[in-house]
């Protein structure tokens, strides 16, 4: 701006020169050319030095004048100064709006701050009090790129800014940076006074920009302290979690040797000794050696069990082949308390994302079955959404308050676990209204694996068929509405006692189940408790069993092992439980006991079959 005024007073002085030459109408002679020539260059000379003693020569009129009030050349030095030294932001801005109303002659001086279209008053003089401005993202744009406006632009921009400054000269700055509106310098004279001068509004529009800067600087500093902040919450979790999880891998550790000492172990001693003592008798006494072979059989169902129970609570097999929709199920049918599992698709993800949910829907189950008292149910929901995988675990017994008890192990272990895979546990609750257990987990950095195409998969497996006798008939007799009502007991105490005896539903057909156990004298005792939970319901069962190799596709099951199940189940006779030769064979040595039925053909299947009839009720 300057050496655009130098040249413009230079170029002045030229055009007089000229017009004086024109006027003579006639070349100056030698004297007058000099006169002019010095003439011209005092002026020049002038034109120089006028520009940088401009604002002195302006000073000392004020001084004489009476006005003793900085320049707004030396305002915008000031507040630059201040900018080198430490002041807190809203002292800073306090000292601004006092001298900017003290410099520019103002009624007012204000200063609003903020982001994202929503900016509040920070600082005034005089006080006015706190102020809220909301503006939208155009609007934004155009406050940045205005420069200094007045009201008339202010009242189509900024409307709300000037609802309460009628009758008044005005002017506001933005104080922006990079493009992104930090702020607002907003100033105001009484109605009739002098507007701003040119000197005036270049140094508010550079106080405003400075202002920005500071604003961003102030942003970019609480935003690193922030993160700063959250690094060192998360290293003190991390702390503590390392330590939590060396203390849980002790305390894991040994529990398994205890219960492989306590259980396992101990009962394997006990075979040893119950081997060798049949082992004597063998020759003397056939009857004792039998009965004690017997218990050995019992003793060595029990110990697979015990065994299969910790190897699947290091790491369940069925969770790494078959994911944590068929997991979660047949943990559900384990449980203690009546569970509904809801799950969306069939997506594979890594093993630590898979364990940590099992883990913790296992842990929460657990839980429910102990602290959510008698009839509680619980449902497990299990989706994948927005890059995430979610689940929950909702109970509708007696809740707690988080507030008072606090996170005991088993919780804390559960937010370890999914704190360690970028994921936050919620735990909700309140007396008498149940408990709510929640997580998010983002997969970006773990991201998904498809199932398989209905994997197929050749297992060896007990399948049990039950089917409910004259249930057309009963249909008809009792209506829709007591038929469904029938349906409905059938269903909860079939469920029931699958649950009770560790077996899997496969698929229902309204009357009938399919359901495949681990083995043969699971599959029987739950087929009695069946038959009498029924009964005591007015209701009649027949059920079979058989043990053979069956194909896994997906969730289903298929192969000749199943064809023969379901037709064993129908040689039955209404409250008959039929084993196949195969089955009888595999628990020899137990306390089930079988009434030889004899050999019988069945539909669809080659050769003859020798059926046996369960009569050792005792056996539930």
């Amino acid at each position: 701006m300057g050496a655009v005024t130098l040249f413009g007073l230079i170029g002045l002085v030229v055009g007089v020169y000229l017009v004086l030459v024109l006027a003579l109408g006639r070349p100056p002679t030698n004297d007058e050319r000099t006169l002019l020539l010095a003439s011209m260059a005092a002026a020049v000379v002038s034109a120089l030095v006028w520009v940088p003693a401009r604002t002195r020569v302006a000073n000392v009129a004020g001084r004489l004048a009476g006005d003793s009030r900085p320049s707004p050349d030396d305002l915008v030095r000031a507040f630059s100064g201040r900018l080198t030294r430490s002041l807190p932001l809203d002292e800073l801005l306090l000292q601004l709006a006092e001298s900017l109303r003290e410099t520019l002659d103002l009624a007012a001086a204000e200063i609003w701050t903020g982001s994202d279209g929503v900016f509040e008053r920070a600082v005034s003089d005089p006080e006015r009090g706190t102020g809220r401005l909301e503006l939208t993202a155009d609007e934004e744009s155009v406050v940045v790129r205005a420069g200094v406006s007045g009201a008339a632009w202010a009242e189509t921009w900024l409307p709300a800014l000037v609802a309460e400054r009628k009758d008044v000269v005005l002017r506001v700055a933005p104080a922006a940076n990079g493009g992104v509106l930090l702020g607002l310098i907003v100033v105001e004279r009484t109605a009739g006074a002098d507007q701003l001068t040119l000197r005036e509004e270049q140094a508010l529009a550079e106080i405003a920009r400075q202002v920005g800067i500071a604003l961003n600087t102030a942003r970019l500093d609480s935003a690193l302290q922030a993160t700063l902040d959250e690094v060192r919450r998360q290293a003190d979790e991390l702390r503590a979690s390392r330590a939590r999880v060396v203390q849980a891998a002790d305390d894991e550790r040994r529990r398994i040797e205890r219960d492989l000492h306590d259980g396992a172990q101990a009962r394997l001693v006990a075979l040893a000794m119950k081997l060798r003592l049949a082992h004597d008798l063998v020759g003397s006494e056939a009857g004792e050696a039998e009965r004690a072979l017997g218990e050995v059989a019992v003793d060595l169902e029990r110990t697979i069990e015990e065994v299969r129970d910790l190897a699947q609570g290091i790491y369940p097999p069925l969770l790494a082949e078959r994911g944590l929709r068929v997991a979660i199920s047949t943990a559900a049918a384990r449980s203690g308390v009546p569970v509904s599992v809801e799950v969306e698709g069939s997506a594979r993800y890594p093993e630590d994302v898979e364990a940590a949910v099992y883990f913790c829907c296992l842990e929460a189950l657990q839980n429910a079955a102990k602290h959510a008292g008698e009839g509680a149910r619980v449902t497990i929901r299990l989706n994948e959404e927005d890059g995430a995988l979610s689940f929950e675990v909702v109970d509708e017994g007696v809740g707690f308050d988080p507030r008072a008890l606090g996170r005991g192990a088993g919780l804390t272990n559960m937010a370890d676990r999914i704190g360690a895979i970028g994921g936050r546990l919620r735990v909700e609750s309140a007396p008498t209204a149940g408990t709510r257990l929640a997580a998010t987990i983002p997969l970006r950095q773990h991201g998904t694996r498809p199932a398989p195409e209905r994997e197929r998969v050749r297992v060896l497996a007990t399948v049990l068929f039950t089917d409910l006798v004259r249930s057309t008939e009963l249909a008809a007799e009792l209506g829709d509405r007591r038929w469904s009502e029938v349906l409905d007991a059938h269903h909860t105490a079939v469920r029931h006692e699958l649950q009770s005896f560790r077996g899997r539903e496969v698929n229902t057909t309204g009357d009938g189940f399919l359901a495949t156990f681990e083995g043969p004298a699971e599959a029987i005792r739950c087929a009695v408790a069946i038959s009498a939970s029924l009964r005591e319901l007015g209701l009649d069962v027949r059920a079979g069993v058989h043990t053979g190799e069956c194909e896994v596709i997906g969730d289903d099951i298929g192969g000749i092992a199943v064809h023969i199940g379901a037709r064993v189940a129908a040689a039955a006779r209404p409250g008959e439980i039929l084993v196949s030769s195969t089955v009888r064979d595999l628990v020899a040595g137990s306390t089930i006991t079988f009434e030889d039925r004899g050999v019988v053909g069945l539909k669809g299947v080659p050769g003859e079959w020798r059926l046996y009839r369960v009569v050792d009720s005792s056996a539930r």
